[in-house]
């Protein structure tokens, strides 16, 4: 059973966005860190799935993008 009770969660490859359901533990207005090679918006958009940008948007998730 996924809760929506985390306040952070980080994510160290790109790939695992694709594969996990990574935000769904996330309370409305969390902390969503990704590593990702994204220089720009559109990249980020273009690269990580509707369904993912949908939630980050619905719950107001404050997202950080690093290439680290």
């Amino acid at each position: 059973m996924i809760t929506d009770n985390a306040d952070y969660i980080q994510c160290t490859k790109t790939s695992w966005v694709k594969t996990y359901d990574m935000i769904s533990p996330l309370k409305v207005g969390g902390t969503f860190l990704i590593n990702c090679p994204y220089d720009t918006i559109e990249e980020f958009e273009d690269n990580i799935p509707n369904r993912i940008l949908k939630t980050l948007a619905d719950k107001k998730i404050n997202t950080y993008a690093i290439d680290a």
